[in-house]
């Protein structure tokens, strides 16, 4: 039922997805209004026409080369992959063109294969993903630069003496003169009359899972 209700998503996702880049093409005039992008027999261009309709709406450059502005938010590489991904199914999935890549015919020298399985979109996904990581890159550094010029001195306050025992690095380190321990587990089981065992084993009772962790090793 969860597989049916997976699928159901995603093939509605695809779908809608495959109607953005028909109308991204017929916007761009790259096809016709009559012509369908999808179907058995694929434009000679289909895989310049898939870069290109992930490349508006994911890339940081332009289709003509220019760099975005700062201020503009394209889609996340992710999105890019399941574009990607609905166009591989349009065309090998509902029309039948498998997962062949996309070549030229030696006999016909037609295009044949599925134009999104193709050299020059998994070129282009490389080269999209060095962009993208680039300038997350960037723009992380940025953020982080200005929002360290924000953050306030943090100042270290001495313990009040009343407080003094709940010292984790005082205990540690009274722990350790106390027992002599200078290898093996921080703490081991004690024997009869409350002496700490000689031999290097950890303590175990009845919360031995939470203990387990608790047996630090020096």
């Amino acid at each position: 039922m969860y597989c049916s209700l997976f699928n159901t998503a995603l093939i509605t996702s695809f779908t809608r997805l495959m109607k953005q880049c028909q109308a991204f093409l017929i916007e761009r005039q790259m096809i016709s209004r009559e012509s369908q992008f999808f179907c058995p027999n694929p434009h000679p261009q289909a895989a310049v026409y898939i870069v290109a309709w992930i490349m508006e709406f994911c890339d940081t450059i332009n289709l003509d080369g220019s760099s975005i502005p700062a201020n503009v938010e394209k889609s996340t590489y992710t999105h890019a992959q399941k574009m990607r991904a609905a166009a591989t199914f349009g065309f090998g999935r509902i029309h039948g063109l498998g997962m062949q890549a996309w070549h030229s015919s030696e006999i016909t020298g037609k295009m044949l294969g599925n134009p999104s399985v193709s050299e020059i979109v998994s070129t282009y996904m490389l080269s999209l993903r060095r962009r993208k990581a680039s300038y997350y890159f960037q723009t992380s550094s940025s953020l982080l630069l200005r929002t360290s010029l924000d953050i306030k001195p943090f100042v270290f306050w001495e313990m009040p003496e009343e407080y003094q025992h709940l010292c984790v690095v005082r205990a540690y380190a009274r722990w350790v003169r106390i027992t002599g321990l200078k290898e093996g587990y921080l703490f081991r089981k004690i024997r009869a009359n409350d002496h700490l065992a000689e031999e290097n084993e950890p303590m175990v009772n009845s919360i031995n899972s939470f203990l387990r962790y608790c047996s630090i090793y020096l």
